[in-house]
């Protein structure tokens, strides 16, 4: 099965760097992404090759309590539902990251599933990390016009937590270069079939694009002609 060497790729390397930046310096940089484009594979990438990172998904089902608890399973590497309260679970949380003794990150992704009424819980977050912890939060396209939004709107908690962030990332679709590149990198675009279908994709609307999509009509390509390859084989013995 065809599958990317993403780490060409611009946006793996902008979560990089965001994450290394939010790790030594103890910020929170919010991550925009649009579906498919490769963020939650970065992030992942980051966490599992560098020491003191904690990842957790939300949903949005997930109360204020499940997602510290969550941080505190993921910091402690384990699995329980614990049944104290929010603010012995954050009490925890922080002694946790201040007995690590070094440069810790928690990465929050889909962050965008929470709605304006749980923002202030990241807030109160960032209260309790400021000064041993950096924090990334991930969230759609629209992630952040929704909380200046609910700034204007003046919901409680969500001016505070939009003042903490330090600056907010943006993910791009692919662009005609990255694609083109892919192509030749990934030795494609030699065939019939792989020229069309480049020109294909060249030609799509840059706001529906994404590296999942492209991945996924490079396979059914790969396979149409190991497909009609094998069609013409069987025709010569026969």
């Amino acid at each position: 099965m065809f599958k990317f060497k993403i780490h060409q790729l611009d946006n793996f390397k902008l979560v990089q760097k965001v994450c290394n930046e939010a790790m030594i310096n103890n910020l929170m940089i919010g991550v925009i992404a649009p579906p498919g484009i490769g963020k939650t594979f970065s992030l992942n990438y980051f966490t599992k090759t560098n020491h003191n990172v904690f990842y957790i998904e939300l949903g949005k089902s997930v109360t204020s309590k499940e997602m510290y608890n969550r941080i505190l399973n993921s910091i402690k590497n384990q699995n329980t539902n614990t049944k104290k309260s929010v603010t012995e679970i954050l009490r925890e949380i922080k002694m946790e990251l201040e007995n690590n003794g070094s440069k810790n990150l928690i990465i929050i992704d889909e962050a965008g599933m929470f709605n304006k009424s749980r923002l202030s819980y990241f807030h109160e977050l960032r209260n309790l990390t400021l000064y041993n912890c950096g924090i990334v939060i991930s969230g759609p396209k629209n992630f952040e016009k929704n909380i200046i939004d609910w700034v204007q709107d003046e919901i409680e908690g969500v001016e505070e937590f939009y003042s903490r962030v330090s600056y907010w990332a943006n993910l791009n679709r692919p662009t005609n270069a990255e694609i083109k590149a892919i192509f030749k990198n990934e030795n494609l675009g030699k065939t019939d079939m792989e020229k069309t279908l480049l020109n294909n994709i060249l030609k799509s609307p840059y706001e529906k694009r994404s590296w999942r999509k492209i991945e996924m009509l490079i396979q059914r390509c790969l396979f149409d002609q190991e497909l009609s390859s094998k069609k013409d084989a069987d025709k010569t013995i026969d």
